[in-house]
């Protein structure tokens, strides 16, 4: 996995794919929050910075973790992020900064949640240079959720031996009415997309 340089991000890289993911949507996003009213910094009329929320699923959570970097640096009032089983998106030094970005004194802003032995949130690897942001909560077979205190914490995804055998975990989740995280389910389990 190539790792480029993130503008504006001293030392800060990330992964190739993603950051093209997200540099190809972030002018179509940032027209779209302006066009229903979330202002940078506020309204000149002095309303207050609307919220922005993100949230994605795997890819979509890499892309997500991106564009809230992105959007806060812009000056948009990004608010806590819930990712779901997201790989790692860039190196340290981009971890480091998105937690200085997000960190408050009520905790950290992003929550990537994991489920059970899903192979997805190991990579790319470690020893290829990348990390994890923000606080992992993760989720085990029977719904039993845990929140991690950080990347040795034996109950969490990133100290689990896992590999492809389990990626079925990946779109399985307890906390779906219908178990079942990917893709568009009506009420009796058929797929709308």
């Amino acid at each position: 996995k190539e790792q480029v340089p993130v503008d504006g991000c001293e030392g800060c890289r990330a992964e190739a794919g993603f950051l093209a993911v997200w540099e190809k949507l972030r002018p179509s996003v940032v027209g779209a929050l302006g066009e229903i009213g979330c202002d940078v910094g506020g309204s000149p009329a002095g309303r207050p910075a609307s919220s922005v929320y993100v949230t994605g699923h795997s890819m979509g959570a890499a892309v997500g973790t991106l564009a809230m970097f992105a959007l806060r640096r812009l000056g948009f009032h990004v608010v806590p992020g819930y990712f779901f089983e997201s790989p790692k998106v860039a190196n340290g030094a981009f971890a480091r900064e998105f937690d200085r970005a997000f960190r408050t004194l009520l905790g950290p802003q992003l929550w990537s949640v994991t489920h059970a032995m899903d192979p997805v949130p190991d990579v790319p690897p470690a020893m290829l240079g990348y990390e994890h942001v923000g606080s992992e909560v993760h989720v085990n077979e029977t719904g039993h959720f845990h929140v991690c205190r950080g990347p040795d914490d034996p109950e969490c995804a990133s100290d689990l031996a896992r590999d492809l055998r389990h990626i079925g975990d990946h779109c399985r989740s307890p906390l779906t009415p219908t178990g079942r995280i990917c893709g568009c389910y009506g009420p009796v389990g058929e797929l709308i997309v």
